[in-house]
């Protein structure tokens, strides 16, 4: 994996620069974003898929964005 600095930004700042710098349309920059310090990763390598979509699932319910 690469070595990545962490950056300070604010969430409008960043759909800011998706929009205008990447041409990036805006109704497909994200209303949200969540950061995690690691990935989950199986054995063999891969992104562990299924317990990031539980680990959003449940944080949404908690947050009551779902039923």
């Amino acid at each position: 994996m690469g070595n990545f600095r962490r950056a300070t930004f604010k969430l409008e700042e960043l759909k800011d620069f998706l929009v205008k710098e990447m041409y990036i349309a805006s109704f497909k920059v994200p209303e949200r974003l969540e950061f995690i310090d690691k990935l989950p990763i199986t054995k063999i390598g891969k992104y562990e898929k299924k317990s990031l979509r539980e680990k959003i699932t449940g944080m949404l319910k908690s947050e009551g964005e779902i039923a």
